[in-house]
Parts: C-alpha cells; sequence; structure tokens
C-alpha cells in the first residue's frame, strides 16, 4: 500500500477537484513503473450509496466510468460506524432498515489511468 486516506482528512481532501486528484494519483504512476494499479477502499465507494448522498460517491464513479472495477469487501461495525456518525439521513435509514452501510473496494489499472490522464491534458491544452 502506498498510502492511506484517513477519514480526517476526507472533507479537505473532496474539496481539491477530482481531475487534479486523479491527475496526482497518474503522475505518481509516470515517475513509478512499478506501480501497476492503485486501490482503494470504505463505505463511499457503495453504489448504493449514490441515491442517498451523491456527493461522497463522485470519485468512486468516475474511477469505475474510467475502467476501475468494483467488489464488495466484508463489513466490518467500523465501516457502519463511520457511515453513520455524520448523517442524520444515513442512520435514519439504517435504523429503519433502508440502508445498510456496504464497504466496497476499487482498483484501476495503470493503463486505464495514465489513458485518462493524457486525454485530459490533451483536452487542457487545446481549451487553452
Amino acid at each position: 500500500m502506498i498510502g492511506h486516506h484517513s477519514w480526517r482528512g476526507f472533507r479537505a481532501g473532496i474539496r481539491v477537484p477530482r481531475e487534479a486528484r486523479f491527475l496526482q494519483i497518474a503522475e505518481l504512476m509516470e515517475a513509478n513503473p512499478g506501480l501497476q494499479m492503485f486501490s482503494g477502499s470504505g463505505w463511499m465507494n457503495d453504489p448504493k450509496l449514490a441515491a442517498i448522498t451523491p456527493h461522497l460517491t463522485e470519485q468512486a464513479e468516475a474511477l469505475v466510468t474510467l475502467g476501475a472495477r468494483r467488489f464488495r469487501k466484508r463489513t466490518s461495525p467500523d465501516i457502519t460506524e463511520m457511515a453513520l456518525r455524520s448523517s442524520a439521513t444515513r442512520r435514519k435509514l439504517y435504523e429503519e432498515g433502508k440502508y445498510v452501510p456496504r464497504e466496497y473496494g476499487l482498483v484501476i489499472k495503470r493503463s486505464d489511468l495514465l489513458r485518462w490522464a493524457a486525454r485530459w491534458r490533451r483536452e487542457q491544452t487545446a481549451a487553452g
């Protein structure tokens, strides 16, 4: 594992444009040819969360659009607690049995992310 994203830094992290975050990962891969994929996991990768709190799933959905594979992982009580901690809406849905937090992982191949980065850079250059 190269890095760990803590919940504590999440709010600051989502203020950075998604493209900038993806470019940082692409640049890390470009500088390190041995890095063949990027992976992450958490409750915000749960596809069912998009209907409840869509802004939290934007990054995961964008990565899937770029070619990332999503897979369900074993969910722990910590995941449930984190998902419910900061949202009265999610807590209420959980208590009503309408939402159960699930942990999902995402893996995107180096080639998919670097292809996106090259295309994004070309588009930015063309846009001036």
